[in-house]
């Protein structure tokens, strides 16, 4: 059963605003602590409340739901595990973009509809602030600064299972994730290396921290190791339409659509699938990608409606 692509969009717009409400307490937390380092909190505020899908959050709420829907809670009352998941996910997904939008890197000024970081800051603000971030993430995960509760100096009752989310989100941004795809992206070896290397790069810079959100919130509500490790798989694939998509939208969409100039990958020789295959190619590509995602949702029930529904919704942002 699927919720259907319009319900799944009014779900993430729902669930965006929840995720908006943690993110402000965080960040007012953030404020109360840095108040001798004030331009860090400014900066650092900037980039996690800047807007956006936080596709990612919702993500880790989705797949809680459709692994224990009683655990997992009702909107405003997650458990603080799913919710910490979500915040910390997030937060490293926001350090990715201003250390992305630096000139070292894709040099942009523009990011969801407004100047960069490092454009308002500059450029060593910038860099320290997505530091801060991505460390700052594993303290939420560890359940201390980012708890409601400030749970500082005790081990919480769930410190197992936050263990190894821990493990789980080192290993989708670090070297062997997201870094290390950037790091691929950014030399441009991928460059006429055709479809299978270009998804090489996308799997890691883009598919790593998806694959977490979505076996994060089975992890948090106590799904099995199996199903957990479904989940990281159908993350990668997911993540491999949503950059489909995202490689097509650069062609083809207005920039004040996006939120960022479009068209740049062409200018600067990266490496896409719509280089390597074509528009055509490309589209047709993430709707077979789309069923190889349903494929592995097969062990779950109603509760994962929503989740089967997210490949049709990401491949019909390009349609």
């Amino acid at each position: 059963m699927s919720a259907g692509v319009g319900e799944l969009a009014a779900w993430l717009e729902e669930c965006a605003a929840e995720i908006e409400i943690w993110l402000s307490s965080w960040v007012a937390g953030l404020e109360e602590r840095l108040q001798g380092r004030p331009p860090l909190a400014e900066a650092m505020a900037y980039a996690v409340l800047g807007g956006g899908k936080r596709l990612r959050p919702a993500l880790v709420v989705a797949s809680a739901v459709a692994c224990n829907p009683e655990k997992a809670g009702d909107f405003g009352a997650r458990t603080d595990l799913v919710r910490d998941a979500a915040c910390a996910v997030e937060l490293i997904h926001c350090y990715s973009l201003v250390h992305d939008d630096l000139p070292a890197m894709d040099d942009d000024d523009l990011r969801r509809n407004r100047p960069t970081c490092h454009r308002v800051y500059g450029d060593a603000l910038a860099i320290l602030a997505g530091d801060a971030l991505l460390t700052d993430a594993f303290s939420i995960l560890a359940g201390g600064v980012g708890s409601p509760e400030g749970r500082h100096g005790k081990i919480p009752s769930d410190a197992v299972a936050r263990l190894r989310l821990v493990e789980m989100l080192s290993r989708a941004a670090g070297s062997a994730g997201m870094v290390g795809g950037q790091v691929v992206d950014v030399s441009r070896s991928a460059v006429g290396g055709g479809l299978d290397a270009v998804e090489g790069v996308h799997c890691l810079k883009t598919g790593q921290l998806l694959a977490f959100s979505c076996a994060a919130g089975a992890e948090a509500v106590g799904a099995g190791r199996e199903l957990v490790s479904n989940l990281w798989s159908f993350g990668e694939t997911v993540g491999l339409i949503f950059q489909i998509a995202d490689d097509i939208l650069d062609e083809t969409a207005d920039p004040a659509e996006m939120g960022k100039r479009t068209g740049k990958d062409r200018e600067r020789g990266v490496a896409t699938v719509t280089g390597a295959v074509g528009l055509q190619g490309a589209r047709l590509r993430a709707r077979e990608l789309a069923g190889e995602a349903a494929s592995l949702l097969g062990g779950l029930g109603e509760s994962a409606a929503l989740l089967r529904s997210l490949p049709a919704w990401l491949v019909a942002r390009s349609e």
